[in-house]
């Protein structure tokens, strides 16, 4: 089968000597690309240039050789060369996307099609790039580390995201156990302040009197936060609702709550504003 010309990197000799090497990246030396192409030129010449920028290259000579070797061992990325025999790039990408094994190996494909109606193509079939041959090295190299840094800043938002439900995970457990274990000393103290005025209501003074109401509020005002508590921790097992809010009720609520503590000035120095209902 003829193939296409790459262009003058053909000669893995004349590769450019100013183009950075693997000494200047560290965090790449590492990763592994899959390069698959019919010709042996071709392989030759991409690995070179991948090669000599610290990557380490495998290489298939065909569809079902590539599909085995990814499957066996997933590289980190694929450039796949369009027109081979037997089986084009566009069914390797294919098989590759039908396997949960594979799937997210980003492909970059690489053709001599310039049609726009190629490049469509390749994207629907789940490519990430396309290269045009002939090609060079430079252009190469940035389309491959691009590729190669949006996979990993993928893995660390996936990271992040598994570490992020974690600690949500231990919230709502501590949440819970917190909650849940506030509950018999309080019910104990509202106990005993129901108990005294029961017992000494009518040989209590005013004053005290208004000690056992407010301890009996501030005791039925816990409840509701350790209620509040209880559900939050729950929260994600639970059917959502939206529902209009009225900020001023919330408001009334939050001041109420905080009776006795010298904050209010604040909202008498701010001057009341009825707060809009939100949505």
């Amino acid at each position: 089968m003829s193939r296409e010309p790459i262009d003058s990197l053909n000669n893995p000799n004349n590769l450019d000597p100013h183009f950075p090497t693997d000494a200047d990246s560290d965090d790449l030396f590492i990763d592994e690309i899959l390069i698959v192409d019919d010709a042996p030129d071709n392989l030759r010449v991409l690995s070179a240039i991948l090669a000599r920028r610290g990557f380490k290259v495998r290489k298939a000579l065909g569809g079902s050789s590539a599909i085995a070797s990814a499957q066996a061992n997933p590289p980190n990325l694929i450039l796949l060369d369009v027109r081979m025999p037997e089986m084009d790039g566009y069914a390797v990408c294919q098989v590759l996307k039908d396997d949960p094994l594979t799937s997210q190996i980003p492909i970059i494909f690489i053709s001599a099609l310039n049609d726009v109606s190629d490049k469509l193509r390749a994207f629907n079939m789940g490519g990430v790039d396309y290269i045009i041959k002939p090609f060079q090295e430079a252009e190469v190299l940035a389309r491959v580390e691009t590729q190669i840094r949006l996979q990993k800043l993928q893995q660390k938002l996936i990271q992040r995201n598994h570490e992020l439900l974690d600690s949500n995970r231990e919230l709502e457990q501590f949440a819970y156990a917190v909650s849940h274990d506030l509950q018999q000393p309080l019910q104990n103290m509202m106990g005993f302040a129901k108990l005294l005025l029961l017992k000494h209501q009518s040989s209590l003074d005013e004053t005290s009197l208004e000690y056992l109401d407010g301890i009996l509020e501030s005791g039925r005002r816990s409840q509701h936060l350790i209620q509040d508590l209880l559900s939050y921790a729950q929260v994600q097992y639970q059917n959502q609702s939206l529902e209009t809010v009225d900020c001023t009720l919330i408001l009334e609520t939050v001041l109420e709550n905080l009776k006795g503590v010298r904050v209010t000035f604040l909202v008498e120095k701010l001057g009341w504003r009825r707060p809009r209902t939100i949505y």
